[in-house]
């Protein structure tokens, strides 16, 4: 299972730990704010309590791009789950998620996962399956 969150602080990696989460994924890039948790102190709260972490930075207003996305399918076959996934609001890592399900789960699945979440996925469905070659 995955989950996303908006920043994530210290303090939400001891909660997102009891709440039984057994990764974090880090879509976010370290200094988009100064008041931002360094990706390097969430990773180290995160490996003192057990758990996985991953980074896999998306700049804001930007799709993840191909590379991003072959790192997430990898990351989510080596991550142990539940993982908890964060950026600045959620919504990168949502489409970070859902870009590297696209192929593997149907869209209808991942449009309904984002619904949830308060994310609209569609435009990071239609960038992950690329033109329409039926026209």
């Amino acid at each position: 299972m995955f989950y996303v969150a908006p920043q994530l602080t210290v303090s939400d990696i001891n909660k997102a730990a009891a709440d039984g989460f057994k990764s974090i994924l880090c879509a976010r890039p370290d200094g988009e704010q100064g008041d931002q948790v360094p990706g390097k102190e969430i990773e180290q709260a995160a490996f003192c309590l057990g758990l996985d972490f991953t980074a896999i930075p998306v700049q804001a207003g930007h799709l993840p791009d191909a590379n991003a996305v072959a790192c997430m399918r990898t990351a989510l076959k080596r991550m142990p789950g539940p993982v908890l996934g964060y950026c600045r609001s959620g919504t990168r890592a949502a489409q970070l998620w859902a870009m590297a399900q696209v192929g593997t789960l149907p869209d209808s699945e991942i449009l309904e996962a984002g619904r949830k979440a308060g994310i609209n996925l569609s435009a990071a469905i239609a960038a992950a399956t690329g033109p329409n070659t039926n026209a």
